[in-house]
């Protein structure tokens, strides 16, 4: 059985590895890849899970931060000549903040108990070490200084260093344990706190601890001076990279003295905004990577079988439609095309593409990416994939016969609420740029995008409000200091692709159908996903949105609607329409029928070895087990080539060498004439 649901992602997940176009060397006037070169850039990018997906991919931000200057600077691309250290943080995988989402969108689809904020993802959206480690290495420091092994402290505290001077960290765990003493202070009405000196290099002088703090403290004064005087010189010999934050933290430990409370609440207050400012920063890179990871993970759920006769495969150009603006590499991507889809091959051709990202025509700002500046307000830009690098990537994979699945960007009035209120009239404008492309059966629009957390549900609360009464020396608490994060949504070119795919496989079809009404053995290209009700059979696996179409709404998408636009159905989300964006009301381009005179067309040109005379004749001889008798028994099928009423000939031409292959299908006739050889 030939796979037909390999299907190209056009999204860069990873600068830094390489990506379609980067593979193979480019050299001029090259008519095809070897197969030996196409073997390795699926080696590198063709996954077969989402589990694959991170194995080969492990998408990351990086994240370089100067807390003593309290900047942060957060790239998916690490510069290459960087001046600075830089800590990778990863979308997936150990991440438990990813692994949180998908529990969310499994709980939505399975109707289930939702979490409606984000309140308990801040630690996990910027990961970092449990601070038990370092507070039980902190005190066996003190302890070995005590006892005067000097030696054995200092390679402690270079293990420390090593292990724990970690911008992250180090900004959390001090938030946590300031809090932790003002917190006490407060609820005990006690003056008495450790006292820092504001000076050019943060220091905390050690003084008796008040009585509030005695039962956590047991060390004596002159103790906790060879603790001071071990540090000054350690510190002196040891430059750490966040001096002040790793000199509070290690300071922090001793028993505090002197009344010395407005400081500790402003550096309390400060690193609180910056941490603010750390997770906004990483929101904002991030978010457009963790809802690629998302949606592909929504490509792969669709797809049901454990041992299924097709699982859907997905080639990953870790490249954006923009870099293929440069003829260049225009012309290495459409050699990968030539080579996959028009050699005899047939089983490595791709059959779909994912393109997201693409302008909105409702919106009032135009998209383009910005880096992360600390200074950077809350209204942030994401990027989209600008309109002349797409249409280089349809014109080529047009040519290629691929149909090709696009979405617009993941904004909140791109969701289902948008169509509810606003109708599909946004939607047709943003795609109305597709109309000057080429071979527009093969462009597939699909709308709404899916909600995974709206944004009035992201949100954060990192620490408390703080003030200092300076007539009473004294701390006090206010409410949570709250934040909201964008909202996270997947986009819906994800989720038509996945479902179309999923549909290729017989396996998947008989688990809906049972196995009486599935042809087994051929795949799933005639399946029509919107004819006879099918559309409530293969559902969705995305979870129901909670929102209701007017009669208005489903009349307009009946009338003129492209592509596939998804509407609630019972509690799950169905596909309304299956069509081209070439589609018209007199003449439909279903997507199916689309697929169909491909996998004919291809499947013809491979058994007859690009049309050879004798084999064309012989491919149409009814014999027992051919193919064509096979299409033709097949007709009850769900999955059938040819339905009842439809068919396929052939007329050759020898003085012309030509021949003429008709086809016959219910909603639409094909003629083709092809040159012949014998």
């Amino acid at each position: 059985m030939i796979q037909t649901n390999r299907t190209l992602l056009v999204e860069e997940l990873e600068p830094n590895r390489e990506n379609i176009v980067s593979i193979v060397r480019y050299v001029e006037n090259r008519e095809s890849f070897s197969d030996e070169e196409i073997a390795e850039i699926h080696s590198h990018l063709e996954v077969s899970s989402f589990e694959e997906v991170i194995e080969k991919f492990s998408p990351r931000i990086y994240v370089s931060l100067d807390t003593d200057q309290m900047k942060a600077d957060f790239y998916r691309k690490l510069p290459e000549k960087a001046q600075t250290s830089y800590q990778e943080v990863p979308i997936c995988g150990s991440m438990a903040f990813f692994d949180e989402l998908v529990t969310l969108m499994e709980n939505k689809r399975k109707r289930r108990y939702v979490l409606t904020s984000f309140q308990n993802f801040g630690d996990r959206l910027l990961p970092s070490k449990e601070p038990d480690g370092f507070w039980r290495l902190r005190e066996k420091i003190l302890r070995t200084v005590c006892a005067d092994r000097i030696q054995s402290a200092t390679e402690l505290m270079d293990g420390l260093m090593r292990e724990y001077d970690d911008s992250i960290f180090l900004v959390k765990t001090f938030l946590k344990e300031t809090y932790q003493y003002i917190q006490e202070a407060a609820a005990g009405n006690d003056n008495l706190c450790f006292v820092i000196e504001d000076s050019e290099d943060v220091e905390v002088h050690t003084m008796s601890v008040s009585s509030h703090f005695e039962h956590n403290y047991c060390h004596t004064e002159k103790e906790e001076d060879q603790y001071f005087a071990f540090l000054s010189s350690y510190f002196n010999q040891n430059k750490p990279k966040n001096k002040n934050l790793m000199v509070l933290c290690m300071e922090l430990f001793c028993k505090p003295k002197r009344k010395n409370l407005e400081l500790l609440e402003k550096f309390y207050r400060e690193y609180l905004e910056y941490y603010i400012s750390l997770l906004h920063g990483f929101w904002w890179e991030a978010k457009p990577l963790i809802e690629t990871m998302l949606g592909i993970r929504s490509f792969f759920g669709n797809y049901t079988p454990a041992e299924g006769a097709m699982p859907p495969k997905l080639v990953i150009t870790n490249c954006t439609p923009e870099l293929l603006l440069d003829n260049r590499y225009k012309e290495t991507f459409r050699l990968y095309m030539e080579t996959v889809n028009e050699k005899n091959h047939v089983d490595g051709a791709i059959w779909y593409a994912i393109i997201p990202r693409l302008p909105y025509a409702g919106g009032t700002k135009e998209n383009i990416r910005e880096r992360f500046l600390s200074t950077a307000k809350d209204d942030h830009i994401y990027p989209v994939n600008r309109a002349e690098g797409v249409q280089v990537v349809l014109d080529i994979l047009g040519r290629y016969q691929v149909q090709t699945f696009l979405s617009v960007m993941a904004r909140n009035d791109t969701t289902f609420h948008s169509v509810r209120e606003k109708g599909i009239d946004s939607f047709e404008e943003s795609f109305q740029f597709l109309n000057s492309s080429e071979n527009r059966e093969y462009i597939i629009p699909c709308y709404p995008n899916f909600t995974i957390i709206p944004q009035e549900y992201t949100l954060m609360m990192p620490g408390r409000k703080t003030s200092y009464d300076a007539l009473e020396n004294r701390i006090y608490l206010g409410g949570e200091r709250k934040m909201w994060m964008d909202e996270l949504i997947v986009e819906a070119s994800y989720v038509g692709a996945g479902l179309v795919a999923a549909c290729q496989c017989p396996s998947y079809l008989t688990e809906h159908y049972g196995s009486r009404r599935v042809q087994e053995g051929m795949p799933g290209v005639a399946y029509r996903l919107c004819g006879e009700r099918h559309n409530a059979q293969t559902k969705t696996k995305m979870f129901g949105e909670v929102v209701s179409y007017s009669d208005e709404i489903y009349n307009q998408i009946e009338r003129y609607g492209k592509g596939i636009i998804f509407a609630p159905y019972r509690g799950r989300v169905v596909a309304l329409t299956d069509r081209a964006h070439s589609y018209k009301s007199s003449t439909p381009d279903n997507i199916a029928i689309i697929q169909t005179l491909t996998y004919i067309e291809r499947v013809i040109r491979y058994e007859t070895q690009d049309y050879k005379e004798h084999l064309i004749k012989d491919f149409f001889q009814e014999r027992p087990g051919s193919i064509i008798v096979r299409w033709k028994q097949a007709a009850e099928c769900v999955n059938g080539m040819l339905k009842k009423e439809e068919g396929l000939r052939y007329y050759i031409d020898s003085e012309g060498a030509t021949c003429r292959f008709e086809l016959k299908l219910n909603e639409r006739k094909m003629d083709d004439t092809v040159r012949i050889s014998r």
